[in-house]
């Protein structure tokens, strides 16, 4: 049995022609909506660069300047830091003290990097003085007492102990032209460091004679005669003097 066929369907009717009026009411209807809801405030943008008042420039000009100096002694610090580094791969301790000194200067706060300077300093002082020692021996021996002055001042500098300061003391007041004010200073520094050591009053004493102290020079050979009165040298000294009188 054979189905029957669909009855055709009826054609769609057209949309409806808009009514103008009714387009004008719906489109003012979605103005006024949109005038209802507040447009979203733009933020102003704000110029760094404008300040309320002279002063909050000033200060934000001066922060801005440390900033940069900041920057600027940090990128010295860590120049001459690794000069210090090029240095020492190379063993040349004087001139890796010198760069962590001056490094140091552009970061005083930096208490590792202090400690590092402190360090190389004292290993470029050891071997300094170990050269001026033996350049002050030398010249003492050869009776250069200019040279051997200026040598022996750099070792009392660097070690500070009594028998630098005699010799320094020595070699000043038998130069050419004698400071004899400073080489009665370092006498009396060997004193200090050592007064059981009868070398250092005697230098002293000498010191005295040639500068015409002689009232400084008999109080200061009492001073060690009294220390060790059998000391020949002491003796010869006091025995000089009062021939001269």
């Amino acid at each position: 049995m054979h189905a029957q066929p669909a009855p055709p369907q009826a054609p769609l009717p057209p949309p409806p022609i808009a009514d103008p009026a009714q387009l004008q009411r719906q489109r003012e209807a979605l103005e006024r909506e949109r005038l209802a809801v507040p447009p979203k405030p733009v933020e102003p943008v704000v110029n760094p660069l404008k300040y309320t008042n002279s002063q909050d420039a000033m200060d934000a000009l001066k922060r801005r300047y440390e900033q940069r100096v900041e920057h600027a002694t940090q990128a010295h610090a860590q120049r001459y830091v690794q000069s210090a580094e090029d240095a020492l791969a190379k063993n040349d301790l004087v001139a890796a003290a010198t760069s962590l000194n001056i490094a140091s200067k552009f970061a005083p706060e930096d208490l590792e990097l202090a400690t590092r300077a402190k360090e190389v300093k004292e290993r470029a002082d050891k071997t300094l003085c170990a050269s001026y020692l033996k350049q002050a021996q030398y010249e003492e021996k050869q009776r250069h007492w200019n040279e051997a002055a200026k040598s022996w001042l750099k070792v009392a500098k660097i070690q500070d102990d009594a028998l630098s300061h005699e010799r320094a003391a020595n070699s000043l007041f038998r130069s050419d032209e004698p400071d004899l004010r400073e080489a009665a200073e370092h006498a009396k520094r060997a004193i200090t460091l050592e007064p059981t050591d009868a070398m250092n009053h005697i230098t002293l004493i000498e010191i005295y004679i040639l500068a015409g102290l002689a009232t400084s020079a008999k109080r200061a050979a009492e001073a060690v005669h009294a220390l060790d009165p059998d000391d020949d040298r002491v003796k010869a000294l006091i025995k000089r003097m009062s021939e001269t009188k």
